[in-house]
């Protein structure tokens, strides 16, 4: 997710009272070098320096992001914290959060599954949920491996919420299947009948294909298996997709439980009062 012009200007402004020296210690710390040709249209010496570092940096790349990214982590570190607040807004609306001095990418579904985590006191879920958000730039691989343990995770909770017995040894596609069967999700579930039933059967059987592509993505770079040495790995936009996926996937199907529960309430309790008359 790129930085906003805002972002970069506002820690670009916060620097102007340190030195020169340190200014550039910082950015040789994360190997950035200035373009010492570009001239900005900016007064004073300090500024200037900055956007001669910025200007070097491909900002659609992820590495080059990576390193602005660390770069704006020392700085946090060596930040008073009241400036840190002031800063850490502007990196909050460009959709990153500031974690265990960790810059790190929102994905905002991962909010909703972290609430809905609490109220299942699901411990395992949260902990997924960590390390995804700290392994997606860091560690891609170990990202794309967690998120198909995330909705394993997702769908081995709601079936012991639901008291729906599972095999131990049961795979990610025979996992969603039972979740999906248990939450009326499955397509033959729709009746033909019902109004819009080609698209909502086309949207529950891509969902299932969601499903088989994290599976898929996992076994092709994720963690968990031996790799030849000359392997190459993946770069962190493949663990946003593969990430972004699941969360959603993840966040709907946790939400479809809760209310689905809610609902059975009302009907429990709709037919004790019948019953009662």
């Amino acid at each position: 997710m790129p930085l906003s012009k805002r972002t970069l200007n506002k820690f670009r402004e916060h620097l102007v009272s340190w030195t020169l020296g340190r200014i550039g210690d910082e950015f040789s710390a994360v190997e950035i070098k200035p373009d010492r040709e570009y001239d900005p249209p900016l007064s004073g010496e300090r500024r200037r320096f900055v956007e001669q570092h910025y200007i070097s940096l491909n900002l659609g790349n992820s590495s080059d992001e990576r390193k602005l990214l660390s770069f704006f982590e020392n700085i946090l570190l060596e930040t008073a914290p009241d400036p840190i607040d002031d800063l850490v807004k502007f990196l909050e609306r460009d959709g990153y959060r500031y974690e265990n001095d960790h810059i790190l990418q929102v994905v905002h579904d991962f909010d909703s599954l972290s609430d809905i985590a609490h109220i299942l006191d699901a411990s395992h879920l949260r902990q997924h949920i960590l390390r995804i958000r700290a392994a997606v730039e860091n560690d891609p691989s170990l990202a794309i491996g967690a998120s198909k343990e995330l909705i394993e995770t997702c769908c081995k909770t709601i079936l012991n919420e639901r008291e729906v017995s599972f095999s131990s040894s049961s795979d990610l596609p025979q996992l969603t299947k039972a979740v999906f069967r248990e939450l009326s999700l499955d397509s033959s579930d729709i009746s033909d009948a019902a109004k819009g039933a080609g698209t909502v059967k086309r949207t529950l059987s891509n969902l299932a294909s969601v499903v088989r592509g994290i599976t898929e993505l996992r076994n092709l770079y994720g963690s968990g298996h031996g790799r030849d040495g000359r392997w190459r790995g993946v770069k962190p936009r493949h663990a946003q997709l593969a990430v972004g996926a699941a969360s959603t996937l993840a966040n709907f199907l946790m939400q479809t439980h809760l209310e689905n529960k809610e609902q059975e309430k009302i009907e429990e309790l709709r037919l004790d009062e019948l019953s009662g008359r």
